[in-house]
């Protein structure tokens, strides 16, 4: 493609685009809309469409609008781009799902922790108090004696 031609395909407006996908499945039909009109008149300017026929019929216009050469080469160029960005939206989600992941398994894992800690003085308050039942005295000789 040439430089000139990927130029002007990357100043192309989204009317102008979304009139050259119009153009994927061969021809567009005329309709005679202002906005339509102008979009046509870029692109025809810009040798990306032409008129089919190229003599017009007996109503005085012509029957639709279909690609040239360049104009194929321009298609193909935005749908490459739609197809890259719609990509990076794809591996961007990705990324932002693992994101929500890892921050959901810290939130897990926080809860968790918080539970254990719970458990364990749980535990604790279960646990005899070693003055009460002798656990943490010290042995006396009375106590070697017997």
């Amino acid at each position: 493609m040439l430089l000139s031609l990927e130029y002007v395909i990357k100043k192309l407006t989204k009317l102008q685009r979304e009139f050259l996908i119009d153009h994927v499945d061969g021809m567009r039909p005329f309709i005679d809309q202002p906005v339509d009109n102008q979009v046509r008149e870029s692109l025809i300017t810009r040798h990306m469409i032409r008129y089919e026929p190229d003599i017009r019929s007996r109503l005085g216009r012509p029957d639709g609008t279909v690609l040239t050469d360049d104009g194929r080469s321009a298609l193909g160029y935005v749908l490459g781009d739609y197809a890259d960005a719609l990509i990076r939206a794809l591996e961007a989600r990705q990324e932002f799902n693992n994101i929500t992941r890892e921050k959901e398994l810290v939130v897990v894992l926080r809860e968790a922790a918080a539970m254990w800690r719970e458990y364990e003085s749980y535990q604790r308050s279960l646990t005899p108090p070693r003055e009460k039942y002798g656990y943490g005295r010290q042995a006396t000789s009375t106590d070697r004696a017997s």
